[in-house]
């Protein structure tokens, strides 16, 4: 269940995260995270970075794949241009829509509040 906490920041633009939404979340000491911001909404998402040996691991296979369909390297290298490119604007549409629903979610609760 999503929860609300109020945090502030401090004057070395740092926030702590409260107690009871650290409770409810899958973050260690140490984890990695994209932090996004749009004018007045800040979000925070882990994720896993792939290690450097990985994604050159696999860029070494689809080359030799590309090299295999007759695909020369140039043609590759757009390919994963083209790929990076269509990711990133996936990445900030996903990103968008979760902001517009925080905001949504956020109206709610001072909607809420305001009856009281």
């Amino acid at each position: 269940m999503s929860e609300v906490a109020l945090a502030r920041i401090s004057h070395k633009g740092r926030i702590e995260i409260p107690d009871e939404i650290w409770k409810g979340i899958d973050f260690e000491y140490g984890s990695t995270v994209a932090v996004f911001g749009d004018d007045d909404t800040i979000i925070i998402k882990k994720i896993k970075l792939p290690s450097g040996h990985a994604l050159d691991d696999l860029y070494d296979w689809g080359e030799e794949q590309a090299k295999h369909q007759g695909v020369d390297e140039e043609e590759f290298a757009s390919a994963i241009e083209e790929i990076k490119r269509d990711e990133m604007k996936s990445f900030f549409q996903t990103f968008l829509m979760h902001v517009d629903y925080f905001k949504t979610f956020m109206m709610i609760q001072g909607q809420k509040h305001s009856r009281r």
